[in-house]
């Protein structure tokens, strides 16, 4: 038989009771077996391109996200192949870059949320200051006329200082 690509000829020796050999001649296709680990390798090294990408930009959500689900499908999907350890490294990539991308955004809406608290108190802490220099302005304008309105007339008509 011709030996095809695809195809690989596996020659066996049987021996039955009699003490004969027989030969068997068994053709196995080798190109199915090996589009199988090809696609579970594609999918080891995919989940781990994922698993980092999911890490690098875990500061937007929502490509970390997508990033670290994908790695995850994709390194359960190649946990059966050759490359075990890709799958397992996407894996673990893909989980953490979901952790800091919610440990980041926490910490941000956490900051947030204390500035724009800090801010209301010191508005409204503040608020007395204001009123106590709007009742003050009128006595210290009154004081600042009293001391140098000798000095100069003010023609209301005319919107000149003389």
């Amino acid at each position: 038989m011709e030996n095809n690509n695809n195809e690989q000829n596996e020659t066996t020796y049987v021996h039955n009771d009699e003490g004969t050999t027989i030969k068997t001649d068994t053709n196995i296709n080798t190109n199915t077996i090996n589009q199988e680990n090809k696609d579970e390798k594609g999918f080891s090294i995919a989940a781990l391109i994922f698993g980092i990408v999911a890490i690098l930009l875990s500061c937007i959500w929502y490509v970390s996200l997508i990033s670290g689900i994908l790695a995850i499908i994709l390194g359960i999907l190649g946990i059966k192949s050759s490359k075990r350890e890709l799958s397992i490294a996407g894996i673990i990539t893909g989980v953490i870059g979901i952790i800091l991308m919610v440990i980041i955004y926490v910490a941000v809406i956490i900051l947030g949320l204390t500035i724009l608290n800090n801010l209301g108190n010191n508005i409204y802490n503040n608020l007395d200051d204001f009123e106590d220099y709007g009742n003050n302005f009128e006595d210290q304008l009154n004081d600042v006329l009293e001391d140098y309105g000798e000095k100069f007339e003010i023609n209301y008509n005319n919107n000149n200082i003389l």
